[in-house]
């Protein structure tokens, strides 16, 4: 494995230095086939809007879609979206044992929002970096299938991580407190079947401070 790959038994610790350091990781088997079932099937049934982002000067960017307001504070979801669903209990569970992981490594970041993602056969997102919004950290838990995640190192090498079930891969967001890195370009190759999966950020326009 590379300095950003790992096995399930890596630290919090050790996986938050290395999205400091290198901008993203990736943490294979990071839950089991068996936990990660029910939210996969909670999420194939779920109403999803169409994210199709193709404006010039914007993120191009395709794939299906939902929303879900989150607490670390409390099992619960809040109500902080307008355009949030309600999730189920499937989906707060693993979100929670994502959270749960990445907090040990920086209890500072605080994730207010979970997505679910679908991936059809052909979806895809281009390469871009994300200015605002996200501090400290993305996690996304991948729950079914396959996909090519990429991004930049701060050495401007690409690097390449196969996103597979139950592969936890971290982004590098904005600085928490005072000046930081970048987060680093980034993308996901197109999918050649469907892809489920979870990302929790900790959004800046709804920061808890």
């Amino acid at each position: 494995m590379s300095e950003f790959e790992f096995s399930r038994d890596v630290t919090p610790a050790r996986a938050i230095e290395a999205v400091r350091s290198e901008g993203a990781c990736a943490i294979r088997k990071f839950l089991p086939p068996e936990a990660l079932a029910a939210a996969a099937a909670d999420l194939a049934r779920a109403r999803m809007s169409t994210d199709d982002t193709t404006e010039e000067g914007q993120v191009h960017r395709r794939h299906d879609l939902v929303r879900y307001d989150f607490s670390v504070r409390h099992h619960f979801p809040i109500n902080l979206h307008h355009d949030s669903s309600e999730a189920p209990v499937s989906v707060y569970d693993t979100a929670h044992e994502v959270a749960g992981f990445v907090r040990q490594g920086d209890p500072s970041w605080q994730p207010n929002e979970v997505m679910g993602h679908r991936y059809n056969t052909g979806d895809y997102i281009n390469k871009h970096r994300d200015y605002a919004s996200a501090l400290g950290y993305v996690a996304v838990l991948t729950l079914e299938g396959s996909q090519e995640f990429y991004f930049q190192r701060d050495s401007e090498q690409m690097a390449r991580v196969r996103m597979e079930p139950g592969t936890l891969t971290l982004l590098r967001g904005a600085a928490l407190t005072g000046r930081g890195k970048r987060r680093p370009y980034h993308g996901v190759e197109r999918a050649k079947g469907q892809r489920l999966a979870l990302s929790l950020r900790h959004m800046r326009s709804m920061a808890w401070d």
